[in-house]
């Protein structure tokens, strides 16, 4: 719905709900690195957290990009088979 205001016009909502699709987290981060790197310059850092079962994951299990090196990474443990690990990746080209 268009709505004319001081000679501007607005669009207003009729619905805030939108549609929802399941997500993986290795296609989030794939759009992630999609994102950095048009919007990174070389050099440039991005920082995400990675769940992960704490019984069976590696570091290369971590997510890997072509223009991307891995700087670092650290485990945060959230519970007995759960943990986060923080990532710190660098644009290389």
């Amino acid at each position: 719905i268009l709505i004319r205001k001081c000679n501007l016009f607005l669009l207003k909502q009729q619905s805030a709900r939108h549609p929802t699709r399941v997500t993986t987290v290795d296609e989030i981060i794939e759009g992630l690195f999609r994102l950095a790197t048009d919007v990174l310059k070389v050099n440039g850092r991005i920082v995400f957290l990675y769940p992960v079962r704490r019984d069976n994951w590696t570091a290369s299990d971590l997510p890997q990009s072509d223009r991307f090196k891995l700087i670092d990474y650290c485990e945060n443990s959230l519970s007995s088979d759960k943990s986060r690990i923080c990532v710190v990746v660098e644009k290389t080209y």
